[in-house]
């Protein structure tokens, strides 16, 4: 009950993302947005993954999921790297913890890896 007393908003902020995503995005929009021009799918799938305040293990299926609908290793990736390393909150904590420098220095490496690294799998 102690744990859930400290967890109980981000729980209620993940249902509340879950059921608001579940009902207003179209899973035929996502994968057609997925399987789009490699740049465009590129961007729609690193932008479908920053928001999931998702670690890399928890994303694993999302992964899974994304390459068994358009069959590409580009989006799938991008989805994949960008919920642990672009999310909002992950940043904002490395910037508090660590600076100006170094924060910048992860954004640089998350948007690398996440825009550069798929494209060129994907290839």
């Amino acid at each position: 009950m102690n744990y859930f007393a400290v967890i109980w908003p981000a729980l209620l902020f993940g249902i509340l993302i879950g059921g608001s995503v579940h009902a207003f995005v179209s899973p035929h929009w996502l994968t057609r947005a997925l399987s789009g021009s490699p740049g465009r799918a590129q961007l729609a799938a690193g932008l479908a993954g920053t928001p999931l305040m998702l670690c890399s293990c928890c994303v694993a299926p999302i992964f899974t999921s994304v390459y068994e609908r358009t069959w590409r290793y580009g989006p799938s990736l991008a989805v994949m790297l960008a919920a642990p390393s672009l999310n909002p909150a992950a940043l904002t904590l490395t910037f508090m913890l660590f600076g100006l420098r170094i924060g910048t220095m992860r954004v640089a490496m998350g948007i690398a890896a996440v825009f550069l690294m798929g494209t060129v799998l994907d290839r």
